[in-house]
């Protein structure tokens, strides 16, 4: 069979912004999928409707951050950044040295011995500066400083497939994990686009599916 070797343009990012916890308002009802009509980043506020394009919900309070009534706002699914130039991930194991002394002597010298410790994993990615700050490039960038970062995640794609108009995770190949952000990176030249590094790691473990099912 022949085999076909992946290329960069097979690749993509998509995300999920980081969301917020606190009290449920009143007019809003839990586990339920409400869509974001407008969204203040300076504020945090936002205006929701319960369809798409729909008219806005009406709340009768603002809730509050007592607990246990905790509810999270954040992204259903995930969205591609366009805005991505590249992205890198690396994965690793740690060695735990379990050499021993004392053994029977012989010709050769001895070796060290190892078992494999915990996993680690480190990414990043570059994307370009816009004006818009509802861009998920930008939203990416600006996760870095929030306080919490729950509902944050990465799905990198190394071959995005699409069928019936719409990405396929069956077809496609693809890396998925929750994700903690911990740096970006800018630098501004007259010369070039803007363009922002953003360093990541992994939350929990993460999810490989390299196979076409």
């Amino acid at each position: 069979m022949a085999v076909t070797c992946l290329s960069g343009t097979s690749g993509a990012l998509y995300y999920k912004p980081a969301g917020t916890t606190g009290t449920l308002p009143a007019g809003l009802a839990a586990g339920t999928v409400y869509f974001v009509i407008t969204y203040t980043a300076a504020t945090g506020a936002l205006i929701v409707s319960a369809t798409a394009g729909g008219s806005a919900v009406n709340l009768t309070d603002v809730g509050t951050a007592a607990a246990p009534n905790e509810f999270q706002v954040a992204y259903s699914a995930f969205e591609s950044v366009s805005q991505v130039s590249e992205w890198s991930f690396e994965i690793e194991r740690a060695e735990i040295d379990v050499t021993t002394i004392g053994g029977d002597p012989g010709q050769y010298v001895p070796f060290r011995k190892y078992i494999a410790g915990f996993g680690d994993g480190s990414g990043s990615a570059t994307a370009y500066m816009t004006n818009e700050d509802a861009s998920l490039s930008n939203r990416m960038i600006e996760d870095v400083l929030q306080r919490q970062q729950v509902g944050a995640a990465f799905k990198l794609y190394t071959d995005r497939v699409f069928s019936g108009g719409t990405v396929s995770d069956t077809l496609s190949r693809f890396i998925s994990f929750d994700a903690t952000l911990t740096s970006a990176s800018l630098g501004v030249t007259p010369d070039d686009a803007q363009a922002v590094t953003v360093n990541f790691r992994p939350a929990g473990v993460p999810t490989f599916d390299f196979s076409r099912s």
